[in-house]
């Protein structure tokens, strides 16, 4: 075998598709959670998105579509991809709360989950001394 004949890459040094959506989604996340894109604001083309983060337009798909099922982002037809307000995000999705966290400098987010825990408490007190 000589050595100028081009080998395989190694299925092992290959980032599986699965790992580059994930990376996508963590970029796209801090974007709009830490304000760099605000609400209101559109996501790039998924063309652009593909050339920017160099992987599929299918992993573009993918990543933007678990977005928005945490409800950062909306899908319109003709109009692109929205940002949406803090206010329609679930904030209780692990890594929505983690960079929620990570990027409040006021520690606002710690004090609604404090007011949230004691109403939840308070309900449940309430239901069990009326049993």
């Amino acid at each position: 075998m000589t050595g100028d004949t081009p080998q395989a890459e190694p299925a092992s040094s290959r980032t599986p598709t699965a790992h580059l959506g994930v990376a996508v989604v963590n970029d796209l996340l801090t974007a709009i959670v830490s304000g760099e894109v605000p609400p209101g604001d559109t996501l790039p083309s998924q063309e652009r998105l593909a050339k920017q983060f160099g992987v599929s337009r299918t992993v573009i798909r993918e990543s933007v579509k678990r977005i928005e099922d945490k409800g950062l982002i909306t899908l319109e037809s003709g109009r692109g991809t929205t940002v949406q307000p803090p206010a329609s995000w679930n904030i209780l999705h692990p890594a929505v709360l983690s960079l929620m966290l990570e990027n409040d400098d006021s520690l606002r987010v710690l004090d609604d989950i404090a007011v949230i825990r004691g109403a939840l408490e308070g309900a449940k007190s309430t239901s069990t001394s009326s049993s």
